[in-house]
């Protein structure tokens, strides 16, 4: 039982150390990229990164305010029935 344990917890710790890893390699590619291909319609443009991301970021906070409103229209029509 001590070996499985001894061999758990050294998977762990490579299991971290792994993570540590993937981690630094994504911002390291992230910081290389300092701009990226966007698609709009049948053209391509040149965007910052930044800009993209902080794009995504806002149409996703858009999208959540959309589904609440969404359900609040809903609730009102089932109310006034």
């Amino acid at each position: 039982m001590e070996t499985f344990e001894k061999r758990a917890n050294e998977a762990d710790e490579i299991i971290e150390q792994l993570t540590k890893r993937i981690s630094q390699l994504e911002q390291s590619i992230l910081n290389k990229k300092k701009q990226t291909i966007v698609p709009t319609s049948s053209l391509s443009e040149s965007v910052p990164l930044s800009t993209y991301e902080a794009l995504l970021k806002e149409n996703e906070k858009l999208k959540q305010d959309m589904e609440k409103q969404n359900y609040r229209i809903n609730h009102l029509l089932k109310n006034m029935k």
